[in-house]
């Protein structure tokens, strides 16, 4: 008679404790027991149910037990923050089989709370984490289980004190719940975007109050770390200024937080002098603006010669190393202006004439005095010889001949008043100019824009109030919605079939990469990870994702397939690597016909660079000391689009994919950004605040072509294209 049936088993499992407790994101040891009465040792399975296997760790499931042999493993439970289920109670259930005699086998249960805190009364509640971080105008999930431990059945209404009311929404406010119903709450906190949400930690609270008892609320204390958001912009004022006039730098603080400002002003070879010299500093306190004064005066100017302009730029730094750059320009005047010239000239001139005039008249008359005295001279010297009667007479002074005066200026008054033009060449009379009947015009204002059909481009937008996504056919204008969810969905990449996208969702409280169909159902979460996982690229069969994670301690880029398997690590750089983009090589410089780019902070700045499929042969191809960002590559690998700051604000710039001929397409005063390609490489899509909100764009490859694709007052970001 063999042992079993004897009553005896010969393979047995135990647990030291059959209530085990875990918050969310962190680990807890379990301790098994597992001894082997049997006759023969052999292999064990250990197969665990109840709970997701991805919050399992465990050296091996398979276990070798020599006969009467006893051994302890131990199994790690870490669910992760926030967990898909919320918190609450899991029935754990722990088997051990005989791999070679599947009916040697023998199981134990326990119970598994999954909680932060756990509140214990009339009504049972459990919370996966009692403090939170958002961003302003992002969200938060709080998730909680409730449970009715009283004797009766009974209503709780649900509500949240010490933060505005208008940051929550919750589903279902009053839940009913028979006696041991358990009942899981979801909470969204939405904080507005900056700088109307100011930074620091919120305590509030969360409240139920019983319709049997409502003069015993259950409370539940929290707190709601708001992230600081440090963002401004700045203008000169003027931008063109005259030698002394008094101008400014005028500084938006757009973040939640005060910041100070570091201002300087320089110009090339140093040849504009400003008042006050050297960096200037400011702060700035949240949502507010200020000024910032200076002169400027040139340190060289030309002796003569026309006005001279002289460019010169603005930094304007924040503490956090934000640095924006304007572009001003100096109007002053030469020592002596050219229009001083022919004044000076003629003063010259006037001041030699004037003197030779002068003299001739004074010489003139003094001859006619001399002639006319002579003459009187001799007449008298005969008259006392009393031979001549005395007749006086004078000496006619020569005068000038004048030319006779034109016919055509008749000696008597005309009758009629002569014309001043010849009739034969009359001036033209307006009321006889032809006026054209048909004015044309550049652009018909009748003539809708057609937008040329590059298939579907899919953008995140708040148009309904929360951040999902949503694709638009650029052939009828058509918009479609892709995800609904009080989460934050964006950053959004078709695949190259065009069947399915990968996109970044906070909906388990931590970004992470989702795959799902192309009209965005059936959503996967396929990294499950506690890190912030973002910024997903397709490899151009399909077959593999790239993106960017910190679950190292820094950002990395890692590929994995789209089941979420074979991760790897492809960059291995104590610095900051993010937004990867798989494109076909046109370069040389990677063997394998396809190549990665992204962006890195490895030295000192971000640049672009770019790297082998296999993570080999790291380079910088942008090498500019602007921050390039956002790499895209070109299916048809024939450039790389990125954003740079590089001109003094964000734009728009291609360049081959080993870092020649890098051209700005967009120079504009606007911040664009974020560029993806249509599939034929010949336009790039991107976002653009350039009309006060952001709008998704598409642009030529050579610049010359720019249409406006979503027109709409909503924000409209992160574009992919299918």
């Amino acid at each position: 008679m063999s042992e079993e049936k004897e009553g005896k088993k010969i393979i047995n499992i135990e647990l030291k404790t059959k209530e085990i407790q875990v918050s969310p994101g962190n680990s807890i040891a379990v301790p098994v027991l597992l001894s082997n009465h049997g006759a023969q040792g052999g292999e064990f399975q250990l197969i665990i149910e109840g709970i997701p296997l991805r919050w399992v760790s465990i050296t091996s499931t398979i276990i070798y037990l020599d006969a009467g042999e006893k051994k302890q493993v131990t199994i790690a439970i870490q669910p992760p923050l926030p967990t898909e289920t919320g918190p609450g109670v899991f029935q754990l259930v722990l088997r051990i089989v005989n791999r070679q005699d599947s009916s040697q086998t023998d199981r134990v249960e326990a119970k598994l709370t999954v909680a932060a805190k756990i509140v214990e009364g009339r009504l049972g509640v459990m919370m996966e984490a009692t403090k939170y971080t958002v961003s302003p105008g992002g969200n938060v999930i709080v998730q909680l289980s409730i449970r009715n431990q009283g004797l009766v059945d009974d209503e709780f209404r649900l509500s949240v004190e010490d933060i505005p009311i208008e940051w929550v929404s919750t589903p279902q406010p009053v839940i009913p719940l028979k006696v041991g119903e358990q009942h899981k709450v979801i909470l969204n906190i939405m904080p507005p975007p900056p700088p109307d949400t100011p930074a620091g930690q919120m305590p509030f609270k969360i409240q139920f109050i019983s319709h049997q008892v409502p003069d015993q609320p259950v409370v539940v204390d929290c707190t709601l770390m708001v992230m600081a958001v440090n963002e401004f912009e700045c203008t000169l004022k003027p931008d063109e200024i005259r030698e002394g006039q008094e101008a400014f730098v005028a500084i938006k603080n757009k973040g939640n937080i005060a910041d100070t400002y570091q201002v300087s002003l320089e110009s090339e070879e140093n040849i504009v002098a400003f008042e006050p010299p050297g960096e200037q500093q400011i702060q700035i306190a949240a949502g507010e603006q200020d000024v910032v004064e200076y002169k400027a005066k040139p340190n060289k100017r030309p002796f003569i010669g026309d006005k001279v302009n002289y460019p010169f730029t603005a930094s304007v730094e924040a503490t956090k190393g934000e640095k924006q750059t304007l572009k001003g320009n100096l109007i002053a005047e030469p020592i002596i202006p050219f229009w001083v010239l022919p004044i000076v000239l003629i003063v010259c001139l006037l001041v030699i004439c004037l003197p030779l005039g002068y003299y001739f008249i004074q010489g003139r008359s003094e001859a006619n005095q001399a002639t006319q005295t002579a003459a009187l001279f001799e007449t008298m010297t005969a008259i006392a010889g009393g031979g001549i009667v005395f007749t006086p007479t004078y000496e006619i002074v020569e005068t000038p001949t004048f030319t006779q005066v034109p016919s055509a200026i008749p000696t008597e008054a005309p009758t009629e008043v002569p014309t001043a033009v010849p009739s034969e060449t009359p001036l033209p009379s307006p009321t006889t100019t032809e006026i054209p009947t048909e004015v044309p015009t550049a652009v018909p204002s009748d003539t809708p824009v057609v937008i040329p059909n590059v298939g579907m481009i899919a953008f995140q937008s708040n148009r309904d109030g929360n951040q999902d996504l949503y694709t638009q056919d650029t052939g009828t204008g058509a918009i479609t919605p892709l995800t609904n969810s009080p989460a934050n969905d964006t950053q959004v990449a078709y695949s190259p079939n065009g069947n399915q996208i990968v996109f970044t969702s906070n909906a388990n409280g931590n970004n992470e990469i989702y795959l799902a169909n192309s009209d965005g159902t059936h959503p996967i979460n396929i990294t499950n990870n506690p890190a912030n996982d973002q910024m997903a690229s397709w490899s151009p069969d399909g077959a593999w994702i790239i993106f960017t994670t910190n679950r190292d301690g820094n950002y990395e880029i890692y590929i994995m397939h789209t089941d979420g398997t074979n991760l790897q690590n492809l960059t291995n750089n104590p610095a900051d690597d993010l937004k990867p983009s798989w494109f076909g090589s046109g370069s040389a410089l990677f063997s394998s016909g396809e190549a990665i780019a992204f962006q890195s902070v490895r030295d000192g700045n971000w640049e672009i660079y770019a790297m082998n499929t296999d993570g080999s042969n790291q380079m910088n191809l942008s090498q500019n000391p602007a921050e390039d960002i956002y790499p895209a590559g070109a299916p048809d690998g024939s450039y790389i689009a990125f954003t740079s700051n590089r001109d003094g604000n964000k734009d728009i710039f291609r360049m081959k994919t080993d870092g020649a001929e890098q051209i700005n397409l967009t120079s504009t005063a606007s911040a664009d950004q974020w560029p993806a390609w249509t599939r034929d490489s010949k336009w790039i899509v991107f976002m653009s605040n350039r009309l006060g909100n952001q709008e998704i764009y598409m642009i030529k490859v050579d610049g010359s072509v720019l249409y406006n694709i979503t027109n709409n007052s909503a924000n409209d970001m992160w574009p992919g294209v299918q």
